[in-house]
């Protein structure tokens, strides 16, 4: 979850990101946990977003949304998924490979994200 994290800059929507697969870890910051700050922190949201929420059941939803709405009622709470435009090869990136050139394709990934699963999960989809 983040929220909040640059407090210098000015804003006038507060959005607490969160990741469908990891949720909330052990529920400690870090560096003890994932999370960035507490859960509390929810409350001064005005949306929550989930990440992944395709790759992940509608009970995980469902659960998302129960801890979300205990700690701040009637938030809004957004969905997104993963959704690759192309590949390219490493010797060429400025080449642009339609993913339905890389079908039953050998594929190496890499990835320099913090939830490096997801990226592995989506590439396994198409």
């Amino acid at each position: 979850m983040e929220c909040r994290q640059h407090w210098s800059l000015c804003r006038d929507l507060e959005i607490v990101m969160i990741n469908g697969l990891m949720l909330w870890g052990n529920c400690k910051l870090l560096p003890l946990g994932p999370l960035r700050e507490p859960l509390t922190a929810i409350k001064r949201a005005d949306i929550a977003i989930v990440h992944h929420a395709d790759l992940i059941s509608e009970q995980k939803i469902k659960d998302i949304e129960l801890v979300v709405q205990e700690t701040k009622e009637l938030l809004p709470i957004f969905y997104t998924r993963m959704a690759p435009s192309y590949f390219f090869e490493l010797r060429n990136i400025s080449t642009k490979m339609h993913l339905e050139a890389m079908h039953d394709a050998v594929v190496i990934c890499v990835s320099a994200i913090g939830s490096p699963d997801s990226f592995v999960q989506a590439v396994e989809m198409w």
